[in-house]
């Protein structure tokens, strides 16, 4: 990735999250970037849950009320007490937001903060704080008696890759195994919906661990490429629609047929190197879609 572009991680968890609770899914509302104030003022993801006495038997969402605040920070973003309260200053302005006094209990609430790492410094300064952390599972901790809502943080990290298989792809140091189980995963996946979700986090997942995937690559597994050209279909699609626009535009009546081969070659050129940022630029700058016809010797 170039310097100016920077990973779209929100998206990809909100996806990562419907997938995780997919077995809940008519049971669970999602609401991505929920405003607490008519000026922005956002939750990252707000999960209602429309049966509040539904178990939910996911690690991640066994605390689940009937309204759940999600943090989600990306590996770059910072974790510390300021953080910490400013979301639970979220949790109490969505309490507030009430129609009528009484309609959202404080004990309906809860707080999800998801992070990568653990956040050593945040739970030494809680505890001095005098709150109880109590540890749920491997990576998750409960932090009791915050202001009366449930409160959890899940580091990411460490949490079970084999009950958080999604959550655990928004990572940027993926090992091959990891990258190997990101490709079969998502192409397992049947309804539209799903795969799109899968497509999210597969996205964030390949352009943080360039390296990784293009050694699966590199390796030849016949498998693995042909799951990776079935999940990058939809892109190769869609720059082939650009690819017929562009050659009617640039090219002369009896050169559109081979200005449509050319991009389709290219196409594959850049999905076999997985670069899938390129593919949306090439169709509109001309200069840049030049450089990879001469990269790739497409045309003389």
């Amino acid at each position: 990735m170039t310097i100016t572009q920077k990973t779209q991680w929100h998206p990809a968890f909100c996806s990562a999250m419907h997938l995780e609770l997919l077995d809940y899914e008519e049971h669970l509302e999602y609401i991505n970037e929920y405003n607490l104030t008519k000026k922005p003022l956002q939750i990252d993801l707000l999960i209602l849950k429309k049966n509040v006495s539904l178990p939910i038997h996911h690690e991640i969402g066994q605390i689940f009320k009937g309204h759940n605040i999600i943090e989600y920070k990306s590996p770059e973003d910072s974790f510390n007490e300021d953080t910490f309260f400013k979301v639970m200053g979220y949790a109490c302005l969505y309490k507030s937001s009430e129609k009528h006094v009484g309609d959202i209990e404080t004990q309906d609430i809860t707080v999800t903060f998801v992070r990568k790492s653990l956040p050593g410094k945040l739970l030494k300064w809680l505890r001095q704080a005098g709150f109880s952390i109590r540890q749920h599972t491997k990576g998750i901790f409960y932090i009791e008696n915050v202001l009366g809502f449930f409160v959890q943080i899940i580091v990411s990290g460490d949490i079970s890759k084999e009950s958080s298989k999604w959550i655990t792809l928004l990572n940027n140091n993926l090992t091959k195994e990891d990258a190997r189980r990101a490709i079969l995963q998502s192409n397992s996946l049947f309804y539209q919906g799903e795969r799109e979700y899968a497509d999210s986090v597969l996205q964030v997942a390949m352009a943080e661990n360039k390296e990784v995937f293009d050694l699966i690559k590199a390796e030849g597994d016949d498998n693995m490429c042909d799951a990776l050209r079935q999940l990058m279909e939809p892109e190769f699609t869609q720059a082939l629609t650009e690819a017929k626009k562009i050659a009617a535009r640039e090219g002369r009546e009896e050169g559109r047929t081979q200005g449509e081969n050319d991009f389709a070659s290219l196409v594959s050129c850049l999905l076999k190197d997985g670069l899938t940022d390129v593919l949306e630029k090439i169709t509109t700058d001309t200069s840049l879609r030049k450089q990879y016809f001469v990269k790739y010797g497409i045309r003389k």
